[in-house]
């Protein structure tokens, strides 16, 4: 016999529910800093850092003064990917009594991960700490500021005085590696870090430099296999999962992708990378709609995250929103003068705004910087000047764009037009019947070449390239009047009426 339920009223029902959330908040107020600290340490044991922040603020709010709350705090807050936060905390742990050796790594360590690379090397450069672990790991965090300010000599040293103090220090050891990799010895990086793999298998640290270096060998497998085993080593740990999820998105992975972003909102809440990536993958998908909800999001709260101009910048450049691309790209390359995408899309929006004026000034910068500038960028760089009536200037660029092999084709058929517009018609042609002659040739190619020799009075040869044209686009009827036009130059008038009709003929049966 089934009994039924007692009837329960809505009202008695909230009475419960009020009384139960009561006894917690008591049993809360009733816990010492010191309970919830130690709560707060078997919360980070076990990787969940959220719970780890709650306790830790709730000890914090109990006793603002405890430099062992505002350190662990500190500590859970740069594993969650918070270093602004972490930065914060940690300097408060200091003021509150926590000695030098216990913070000035991790204070550095923030500094790091918010990229104030030269802050951290201005403030703790010279710093000597006692505790030889805790100096070997600040020499480190420094070394590691140095690399990226590409002071490779410094960096060396810095690793170098971080292994005297402690030989063991595998951060120390991956830095030297990172400095072979710098330097262009590849293979001696990859070979120093699958040994201190071998030596710490379960070092996120160690098998995210792995993953990074197969990266740059094209492995990109060996690099996925990499990365989601750091992930498996230290869960909790942003950075692996973050380059993982990275790699899937360039890859195109994007289901795999949005699995990694589930699975790390589990531990790491409204983390603004996650929502970051969320949206990159919409923009991926080409859905334009999610990708412009999210990336307004991220701006609302995080207004000067570059990567997130740059992407609401694209999303809107997409959308054929011209005046908001320009606005969010202009304050992305204000922040980032160094953000070569930032640049590109910024140049790309002054085009496609009848602002060509204004692109020049924009993309000087990169194609300047002395870097190896892309096949495309050197594109966009010779439209830009092409646009600007200064045909010389352009010309540079895409001489320099037939290296790429990739852009090849394109840049040819402009330095063709480039040469018949500035009297230089052999130069044109011959530019120009190099770029038909490529397996990737587009039409346009064909089209400039048969312009070029009428232009040039040589009708037999532009009628040659108008037949080989039909012959590779025989349904084309475009293609067919522009062969119909060549024989009416040539006062063939049953040949062009011959011309026009076949393809007519067969569009009409598709």
């Amino acid at each position: 016999m089934i009994k039924k339920r007692p009837f329960v009223s809505s009202a008695l029902r909230g009475f419960v529910l009020a009384a139960a959330l009561g006894a917690a908040l008591t049993a809360c107020r009733n816990e010492s800093s010191g309970d919830l600290i130690r709560s707060a340490r078997d919360y980070q044991a076990k990787g969940d850092h959220q719970a780890a922040i709650i306790q830790l603020k709730n000890a914090i709010q109990k006793q603002p003064d405890n430099g062992e709350a505002r350190l662990l705090l500190g500590r859970s807050s740069l594993i969650i990917g918070d270093p602004a936060t972490a930065e914060k905390e940690f300097r408060k742990a200091a003021e509150y009594g926590q000695p030098p050796a216990a913070v000035s790594q991790w204070i550095a360590q923030s500094m790091l991960d918010s990229g104030e690379v030269d802050k951290v090397v201005a403030e703790f450069g010279t710093t000597k700490l006692d505790d030889p672990k805790a100096e070997a790991a600040l020499r480190v965090a420094v070394g590691q500021a140095q690399l990226r300010m590409r002071k490779l000599d410094d960096a060396a040293a810095s690793f170098a005085a971080a292994l005297a103090a402690d030989p063991s220090n595998v951060d120390a050891q991956l830095g030297q590696a990172r400095l072979a990799g710098f330097s262009g010895k590849i293979d001696e990086a990859v070979a120093a870090v699958d040994q201190i793999v071998a030596r710490n298998p379960q070092s996120s640290e160690a098998l995210l430099l792995q993953g990074a270096l197969r990266l740059a060998k094209g492995d990109r497998g060996g690099a996925r296999a990499a990365l989601e085993q750091a992930v498996a080593a230290d869960p909790a740990k942003a950075q692996a999962r973050l380059e993982l999820i990275s790699l899937l998105i360039a890859d195109g992975q994007f289901d795999a992708a949005s699995a990694q972003v589930a699975e790390a909102r589990k531990a790491r809440g409204a983390d603004l990378r996650l929502l970051y990536f969320e949206a990159l993958i919409a923009f991926e998908k080409k859905d334009l709609a999610k990708a412009r909800e999210l990336s307004q999001q991220l701006i609302k709260r995080a207004p000067e995250h570059v990567p997130s101009l740059v992407l609401a910048g694209a999303v809107e450049l997409q959308e054929k929103q011209l005046t908001m691309a320009e606005s969010h790209l202009q304050k992305a390359v204000l922040l980032a003068p160094r953000h070569d995408g930032a640049r590109e899309l910024l140049v790309r929006v002054y085009m496609a705004s009848n602002q060509p004026a204004r692109a020049p000034e924009a993309i000087q910068p990169l194609v300047a910087s002395g870097t190896r500038i892309q096949g495309a960028t050197m594109m966009l760089a010779g439209e830009t000047y092409l646009a600007n009536g200064d045909l010389k200037q352009a010309a540079t660029y895409f001489s320099t764009a037939t290296q790429s092999k990739t852009q090849e084709t394109a840049a040819r058929i402009r330095l063709g037009q480039i040469a018949m517009l500035s009297g230089d018609p052999d130069r044109g042609i011959q530019e120009l019947e190099a770029a038909t002659g490529a397996d990737d040739a587009p039409m346009q190619a064909d089209m400039a070449l048969i312009a070029g020799y009428m232009r040039r009075g040589e009708s037999a040869k532009a009628l040659a390239a108008a037949q080989a044209l039909a012959k590779k686009r025989p349904t084309d009827a475009v293609v067919h009047q522009i062969l119909g036009s060549v024989h009416v130059a040539r006062k063939e008038s049953a040949a062009a009426r011959a011309a026009s009709g076949p393809p007519l003929a067969t569009l009409s049966r598709l």
